[in-house]
């Protein structure tokens, strides 16, 4: 049986003020619609019996005001609060600034005509009561869309999230490959194929050059001016951009992983413990700032919406740094400045990272296989009492200081 995923593909939209203010409207009543569930249940709660069905149609039919708005977009906000397995803390009122998006499902029939109709970028919407918006880039509609999406941004504009259902491909493209990989500090890897490198300094070098300006003018600002009001939007202006860089890196390294996972057959992980930073303390907050660990915690969970766990195989990174992947030979401990690896018996060149990747390889189809479940738990707790055992003797740190610090690093 074919098992599907949704895929979420964002486009930015034009829309006049006529419309804008038609958005705005209707967002309003999705947050008065949301409330008004959250009330029920709220009255509703710990009384025996089976919670009423709270009725959304006579709500919207006994208020005039919400009469006026769209009935589809009123019947998606429904659906999504009564979804099912929702968590119990997102059944929460809404404040007047809180983001709600308008979802308008497609709903084709046998000829393919549904309510959501495309003409030349422009696109308009059955029953929604005269919302209509044109798409920037229209060749990136995709053709099999389910419902598209149209929510406010942190900046105050309007964007369109387009859905589809793709299938979830169990095997990859080349069956006979394999490839190591080697995860460094920084959200970064590097596999033994340079072409599915992850580099998330040059894939994401527009966003954080925008994050960095507005940061030094933000401090510029500090020293030099005493305007509290101009401080407050250059403040807001900076988060904003730091939020989209780091949104802009966790879409490049998911797909990044999801590219891995369809690629290669087998996939031998780096399974470093980032607790082992903890031998050199002036690493620890760069560490901590890092985000150390976070390329690999993707790539096992999209390993697992892809049903291919059985693809990642952990290999302990024991001499990784110091193993030529020519000859294995274990050589000299090498500092994190050194960048280049050379190897003092067959005088092998390559890059630091690219030849652990290689030596990670080589190790992970000479060994057994290792799995994600019992045997990493035992080595988790057995690293952890390592490192609490050095933090105390070599730091000074009290018992539950050195529990909080190793289980920030090693889990």
């Amino acid at each position: 049986m074919t098992k599907f995923y949704t895929e979420e593909i964002t486009l930015d939209i034009e829309i006049v003020d006529s419309v804008k203010a038609l958005l705005t409207q209707e967002e309003n009543r999705q947050r008065n619609l949301w409330n008004f569930c959250c009330n029920h249940y709220r009255i509703y709660n710990g009384i025996e019996g089976e919670t009423p069905k709270c009725d959304t149609r006579l709500f919207r039919a006994e208020d005039e005001w919400m009469k006026k708005g769209s009935a589809i977009a009123c019947q998606s906000t429904a659906r999504r609060f009564h979804a099912k397995g929702m968590p119990l803390h997102k059944k929460q009122f809404v404040e007047s600034d809180d983001i709600m998006p308008l979802t308008f499902p497609h709903n084709p029939d046998k000829d393919g005509k549904g309510r959501i109709h495309i003409t030349n970028g422009w696109v308009s919407i059955t029953g929604s009561k005269g919302i209509a918006f044109r798409v920037k880039k229209p060749s990136a509609i995709p053709q099999d869309f389910k419902s598209v999406t149209l929510r406010r941004t942190k900046y105050g504009s309007w964007e369109s999230v387009w859905y589809r259902k793709m299938p979830i491909v169990l095997t990859p493209a080349n069956k006979s490959d394999a490839a190591g990989i080697d995860f460094g500090l920084a959200p970064t890897a590097t596999v033994t194929n340079p072409a599915f490198d992850l580099d998330l300094e040059k894939s994401c070098k527009a966003e954080e050059t925008r994050a960095m300006k507005l940061l030094g003018k933000l401090k510029k600002l500090l020293k030099e001016s005493d305007d509290e009001s101009a401080k407050q939007r250059l403040q807001f202006q900076c988060d904003l951009a730091f939020d989209d860089w780091r949104a802009k890196q966790d879409r490049v390294i998911k797909a990044w992983a999801r590219n891995m996972l369809l690629n290669f057959e087998t996939i031998y992980v780096d399974d470093a413990f980032m607790g082992s930073w903890t031998n050199f303390g002036k690493y620890l907050g760069k560490a901590a700032k890092a985000r150390p660990g976070q390329a690999r915690d993707v790539l096992i969970k999209q390993a697992a919406l892809f049903d291919r766990s059985d693809a990642l195989v952990p290999v302990r990174s024991t001499n990784t740094t110091k193993q030529c992947s020519n000859c294995d030979f274990i050589g000299r401990d090498r500092k994190i400045t050194e960048r280049e690896f050379v190897c003092e018996k067959c005088g092998h060149a390559s890059s630091r990272d690219r030849n652990s990747a290689w030596v990670i390889l080589r190790k992970g189809m000479k060994e057994p296989k290792r799995q994600w479940g019992k045997d990493r738990r035992r080595e988790v707790r057995e690293e952890r009492s390592k490192h609490i055992l050095w933090l105390k003797k070599e730091l000074g740190l009290t018992n539950e200081a050195a529990r909080k610090v190793a289980r920030k690093f090693i889990g």
